[in-house]
């Protein structure tokens, strides 16, 4: 008898310890649909990148589990050959647990899926008079993801080629322009705040990195998230930031959910030989810290491609007209043209001309 107790007390010990680390490793992901006098009798069809992976009946709670960081695409509708009017994307992280809100009310019967923080959907799941039987188990399929996870990550992103647009953290960065003049570069983004409900982001300037082609590190001259901007203090160079807790001297803004906003950096000093970034790290923080990384980002050309007298600077470009000598003097004009729909001053601080190069325009005229 005491063979056998201490036999089955080894395999509950065995199993409680390989089975912990494993449970750790996965995120939870939890759907339920509440029974109330306010909820239609309709069964709400839920899908995942298109595919139905659930038909939902009011009082019905579903969980699923899943081992891998990725970026996960539902939307809900109550006939097939609907329109699906509400969608939800969610990129789910390894060990956290993510509750999502699906309903359809009497009138209008539109059905509706929402992420819920993690108090909430606690809460929710607590009332089990609203709710009807036992949680039932649920697949969803991280593969079709493969594409999304290619360029995304928990807490930082991966790099490889040159990827204008990552998703990391359940934000969207689209790198939407970038425009070189001189040794300055500014890279502008839109940032979507891809939750259901509203966040908080930050980034700063001492926690961004990039190494030029030349093997120079450099750190930008400003970062801007929406209206609020920070500049780098060449007085705090070497600063460094907890990545765990806050950046002292950050540009942060409330982030609305679904509404792009903007954002830039600007990056001064570039060497004039350097033809490109290896490599860079952008960092974020919103409910936790996280970064993004670059690779490979290629400067705009000045040189316009067309017109070897011209130098483009975004949505702004200079063209030599003439060059005409008179004397001791040289008399150059230029045509500056403005292609944005903004108006923009333009101020002329100094200029320095290379004679050789002068006298090249001179004689091509």
């Amino acid at each position: 008898m005491l063979h056998k107790f201490l036999k089955n007390a080894l395999t509950l010990f065995l199993f409680i310890t390989i089975q912990l680390p494993l449970s750790a490793q996965c995120a939870e992901v939890h759907f339920y649909r509440m029974n109330t006098m306010l909820q239609s009798d309709k069964i709400v069809l839920l899908y995942q990148d298109g595919v139905e992976i659930a038909r939902i009946k009011k009082g019905d709670r579903y969980k699923a589990e899943v081992c891998a960081n990725s970026q996960f695409n539902f939307s809900v509708k109550t006939k097939t050959e609907e329109v699906s009017f509400s969608k939800q994307s969610i990129y789910i992280e390894k060990g956290k647990k993510y509750y999502v809100k699906i309903a359809c009310p009497f009138t209008p019967e539109v059905a509706t899926i929402n992420q819920k923080s993690e108090s909430k959907g606690k809460k929710d799941l607590r009332k089990g008079s609203k709710f009807n039987g036992a949680v039932q188990g649920i697949a969803l399929n991280s593969m079709s993801n493969s594409s999304a996870n290619s360029s995304t990550a928990s807490t930082v992103s991966s790099g490889g080629d040159f990827k204008r647009t990552q998703v990391v953290n359940n934000f969207k960065f689209d790198i939407v322009n970038m425009t070189k003049a001189g040794g300055l570069l500014t890279i502008d983004y839109k940032i979507t705040n891809l939750a259901s409900d509203d966040r908080y982001l930050e980034t700063c300037p001492y926690m961004i990195y990039f190494y030029d082609d030349l093997g120079t590190l450099i750190s930008p001259k400003r970062t801007c998230i929406s209206n609020s901007c920070k500049d780098y203090s060449e007085y705090r160079k070497g600063y460094k930031v907890s990545k765990k807790y806050y950046c002292n001297g950050s540009s942060n803004d409330i982030m609305p959910s679904g509404i792009p906003l903007n954002g830039k950096i600007i990056i001064s000093n570039i060497n004039k030989r350097a033809t490109k970034f290896l490599r860079a790290t952008v960092w974020f923080k919103a409910e936790n810290p996280f970064e993004i990384n670059y690779t490979n980002i290629e400067f705009p050309k000045v040189i316009d491609v067309n017109n070897p007298n011209q130098r483009n600077f975004g949505a702004h470009s200079l063209k030599l007209i003439s060059a005409k000598r008179n004397g001791n003097s040289v008399s150059v004009q230029f045509n500056h043209s403005n292609n944005s729909q903004e108006p923009y001053n333009l101020k002329i601080k100094s200029g320095k001309m290379i004679f050789l190069q002068l006298m090249k325009w001179i004689l091509r005229l």
